[in-house]
């Protein structure tokens, strides 16, 4: 973007309504020019302050400035203002004031991390924004990089989460460059590798990702954050069954899950105990499997969808465990629950284990016919050609009625490791 976008151009960035090329350009753009990331920011805490009232008024729950608002823990030398009291940003970017809501936006971009990676991110971007507005003149120098730091970071994470590799580079490169002008946190150096160390994954750079992941666990460590290296031991075992280790990345769970605070991120201990699952059952350990599947009853009714990817685990581990017609049963009952939902590309993925399960039990034209259903999905969902490669010989081998139980589940295992990435 070689001109200065315009008002509405911001404007419609700051509603997250332009179209996602456009917004990319935007964000470039503010990289090197302080002057519209700054006419961003005002504009955006105005909206912010205008939907906080609007949304009282109504007697609704509120919206990102609300909700922020409401969680800000202020000292007691510093009263929390009332949100008809805000006026703009001269309210809300100064000091102590400014920081707080920085890290609420914050705290509330995270929390979403599982259910609304859209809203993570707009509550990263407002969080950079905010801080875009702070000065030093009212902030330490120091202490205002760090916050900008781990706003920018933040951000960088959300669009990773999204899937939004390229701007989740740009933005932890700009988190990178306010480390550099920091305090020297080393939690916030921790953090940063932390998520380079995802994002590097998520581009399939496998080695550097895990250096990096391995930098912040040490760091952790040293400064005694048990919970926090526990999280990176997780996200290192996803990782490493992303790359076709599961025996390594359940040794990697189960470490990481010892060290995890339950009561402090609760949907993430269930995200890792459910990830444990898949690991064990990839590795042929399906009493194992069984066994922790039911120890953890009490944290799977989180919602339909969790509900569903346990019993495709239920599925799967009664397969391995010989109980076929139960097996079948659980996987047709997943593969239709995905349907329903309009989640085609995870319906496919249980199709292959229930294509398995159905020639195994004599039912070979039925399998073919799934299978064949499933390719069609993949290929609308351009899964990697590489990926494709094993499903024609898969459905040879079952239209002539001569592959063992072994061999269809493997060419299934191949594309569950290949494909887009297990539910």
């Amino acid at each position: 973007m070689d001109q200065h976008p315009s008002l509405e151009v911001l404007c419609e960035f700051v509603e997250a309504r332009l179209p996602r090329e456009e917004a990319h350009q935007v964000v470039a753009h503010f990289l090197g020019c302080r002057s519209c990331g700054e006419e961003a920011a005002r504009y955006n805490l105005l909206r912010l302050s205008r939907e906080s009232r609007s949304e009282s008024a109504s007697g609704g729950d509120g919206v990102v400035m609300d909700r922020a608002l409401t969680t800000l823990q202020y000292g007691a030398s510093l009263s929390r203002p009332e949100p008809e009291e805000i006026q703009a940003r001269g309210d809300i970017a100064k000091g102590p004031i400014g920081a707080a809501l920085i890290d609420s936006l914050l705290g509330l971009s995270w929390s979403l991390r599982f259910q609304n990676p859209a809203e993570m991110i707009d509550l990263a971007r407002s969080a950079v924004m905010v801080s875009l507005e702070m000065r030093p003149e009212t902030f330490d120098l120091r202490q205002l990089s760090d916050l900008r730091c781990r706003a920018w970071a933040h951000l960088g994470n959300s669009y990773r989460v999204a899937g939004e590799l390229m701007p989740a580079a740009e933005a932890l490169a700009r988190a990178a460059e306010f480390l550099e002008q920091g305090s020297g946190d080393p939690a916030l150096k921790a953090r940063i590798f932390e998520f380079q160390g995802s994002l590097l994954s998520n581009q399939q750079d496998h080695e550097p990702a895990q250096a990096a992941l391995d930098a912040a666990f040490a760091i952790y460590v040293a400064h005694g954050e048990l919970h926090a290296a526990g999280r990176v031991l997780i996200s290192k075992a996803v990782h490493g069954g992303g790359a076709h280790r599961p025996h390594e990345a359940a040794r990697l769970t189960a470490q990481g899950l010892a060290l995890l605070d339950e009561t402090a991120d609760p949907e993430l201990f269930f995200i890792a105990a459910h990830n444990q699952l898949w690991f064990l059952v990839e590795c042929g350990c399906f009493a194992e499997a069984r066994e922790l599947l039911y120890s953890r009853r009490p944290f799977q009714a989180a919602d339909r969808l969790n509900e569903l990817t346990l019993q495709w685990l239920e599925g799967r581990i009664a397969g391995g465990l010989g109980d076929l017609p139960l097996a079948a049963e659980h996987l047709s009952a997943v593969q239709h629950g995905f349907e329903d939902a309009g989640l085609r590309y995870r319906a496919a993925l249980v199709a292959l284990d229930l294509a398995a399960v159905l020639f195994h039990l004599g039912q070979a034209q039925e399998a073919c016919e799934t299978v064949t259903a499933a390719v069609t999905v993949f290929a609308e969902q351009k899964v990697p050609n590489h990926s494709l490669a094993a499903n024609p010989v898969l459905r040879t081998a079952l239209e002539i009625e001569t592959t063992p139980l072994l061999l269809a589940t493997q060419i299934a295992e191949l594309l569950h490791q290949t494909g887009i990435g297990r539910a």
